[in-house]
C-alpha cells in the first residue's frame, strides 16, 4: 500500500465492491448515495464494523486501514484519497539528499 495514488470508483445502484486502503486515507462522495463499512476491528473485546451512510459531496474519514465495502444505494461515484504522510522511506530519502547537499555547500566554502 506504500504511494498509493488516487483511485476513482464507479458504482452501479445495488452494486458493492471491496477496496484495500491506507489509515488516514479520506474517502469522497462525489455523487449518488451509498453506505461505507469500516475494516473489521476491536471494540470492548467483540468484533466490531461501523457503517457509514453517504450522500453526494459528503466524505469520510478511513481511520484504520485495511478492507473496507463500498455499496451504492444509487449510481454513486467515489474518490479515494491517500493520506497526506509520506511513507517512511521517502521522507529518510529525503533527509539523506538534504544532509549530502549540505555537506557538498559546505566543502566547497
Amino acid at each position: 500500500m506504500d504511494d498509493q495514488q488516487m483511485m476513482k470508483i464507479d458504482l452501479a445502484a445495488g452494486e458493492s465492491r471491496q477496496i484495500l486502503v491506507e489509515g488516514g486515507s479520506t474517502l469522497l462522495l462525489l455523487s449518488g448515495c451509498a453506505e461505507v463499512c469500516s475494516p473489521f476491528g476491536w471494540l470492548a473485546e467483540n468484533i466490531h464494523q461501523t457503517r457509514t451512510q453517504l450522500d453526494a459531496e459528503s466524505s469520510v474519514a478511513v481511520e484504520q486501514g485495511g478492507w473496507i465495502e463500498l455499496s451504492g444505494r444509487s449510481a454513486a461515484q467515489f474518490v479515494v484519497l491517500p493520506p497526506d504522510t509520506m511513507p517512511l522511506w521517502s521522507s529518510l530519502v529525503r533527509s539523506l539528499e538534504k544532509m549530502l547537499a549540505n555537506r557538498r555547500l559546505t566543502a566547497a566554502k
